[in-house]
């Protein structure tokens, strides 16, 4: 089984400048994902996805090859996708043909590689075409979403009819900023749940807890992800 891991890692964020390569703890971000496919126990092919050369040189450092992202696909308004399919072909091109693609996020310490072995080990076990990280919505369940009309008061988002009590809903899960783990012939075919079309017709989840995978896009995130060994481990009993 051949199993290539794409972290993708655009330079022109301006939340925080160069976001990929901040220090946390003391080790750049962009090392937390791609030590993950690093000390999997499977033979993963791993490549970083970057417009900047700054971040190419810092997955160097761990002997990582970047797969350049082309001009046309750095911008801020980008399709995620459309990103992922070229560094996919990109891939396939260099290497020969892939079973598993493991395309992870260049932003996010809240990975590592039980749950990126946890993700092949189901998917090569089922007739799945792809395995996500996701956490179950509570609060922010979309049946309690709101939006803002023309004249700045708020409604529903969609039109329901439900309750206050949450656990009265159906589940709804997101995706959490973790783990894509998709069988390559699935990629190119768009047939994945809008607006993962890369992730084919029959998506499995693992269920993580909130906030495990949670990715930073601002300073506000920050101290999350250094305090991440210390919250992964949700506590289920509390002295008083």
């Amino acid at each position: 089984m051949k199993i290539a891991g794409i972290v993708t890692a655009r330079g022109g964020s301006k939340s925080i400048i160069k976001k990929n390569i901040i220090q946390i703890n003391g080790m750049p971000l962009l090392h937390y994902p791609l030590l993950s496919l690093i000390n999997s126990k499977h033979n993963i092919s791993t490549y970083v996805n970057t417009d900047c050369s700054d971040i190419a040189y810092s997955a160097s450092l761990l002997g990582v090859e970047n797969i350049e992202r082309p001009e046309k696909l750095a911008g801020d308004t980008i399709n995620h996708g459309d990103v992922i399919i070229d560094a996919c072909q990109q891939v396939i091109h260099q290497i020969g043909n892939v079973d598993i693609f493991i395309i992870l996020l260049g932003n996010t310490v809240m990975i590592d590689s039980m749950i990126v072995d946890k993700c092949i080990d189901t998917l090569s076990s089922s007739d799945a075409s792809s395995v996500i990280t996701v956490w179950e919505a509570a609060d922010d369940h979309p049946y309690r979403a709101l939006k803002l009309s023309s004249d700045g008061y708020l409604g529903e988002f969609n039109k329901r009819n439900v309750c206050t009590d949450r656990h009265s809903y159906n589940k709804a899960y997101f995706f959490d900023q973790g783990v894509w783990a998709i069988k390559s012939e699935f990629v190119f075919d768009r047939t994945g749940p809008s607006p993962w079309y890369w992730l084919g017709p029959r998506v499995k989840p693992i269920i993580r807890e909130w906030i495990t995978g949670r990715d930073i896009n601002g300073p506000f995130d920050v101290p999350f992800h250094e305090l991440w060994d210390k919250l992964k481990i949700t506590p289920k009993e509390f002295n008083y």
